[in-house]
Parts: structure tokens; sequence; C-alpha cells
């Protein structure tokens, strides 16, 4: 599978928490490089978009590369992890 690269300005979503409680956000940019496979690698620097689960919209927040997921990469209720943040 193709891993398709992804950098600041893409709007992604994240679960906050693993709650399943999607948050939109516009990446500003990647401040460590890291994908969708292992937890721990990438830093990612968001702005919030809307206000759920606890986040406030327009809201800046650092956020794991893995959990930062691109919306092209978001089918229904499934997630593909063939991404990766530079």
């Amino acid at each position: 599978m193709e891993i398709k690269t992804y950098r600041a300005g893409h709007m992604a979503r994240f679960d906050a928490f693993g709650t399943g409680c999607q948050i939109r956000v516009r990446v500003l940019d990647v401040l460590k490089p890291g994908n969708g496979k292992l937890v721990g690698y990438g830093k990612i620097k968001v702005r919030v978009l809307n206000t759920a689960c606890g986040w406030r919209k327009g809201e800046v927040i650092e956020i794991g590369a893995h959990v930062c997921i691109p919306c092209s990469h978001i089918k229904g209720d499934k997630i593909q992890t063939n991404f990766e943040w530079v």
C-alpha cells in the first residue's frame, strides 16, 4: 500500500482521547515528522475548527502524528493508516 505524504495546511481530524469524538483541525505546522502507524513518533501543531469534546474552536494545540488523520483517509468508520506528515 502506497504511503501518502501531507504537509502543513491540510485539513484533518483527530480522535480526542480515543473516545470516537472526531475533531476537525487544520494543520499549522509539522513539528516532528511522523506517520499513522507508529504511536509516539511525530508531533503536529493544529488549530481546532469546531467546539467538541472539551476543545474550543480556534484553540491551537499539539497532537501526535498518529492521531492527526488526513480527511481523505477516513472512510466511514474506518481509518487508513498509510499516511505520513512531513
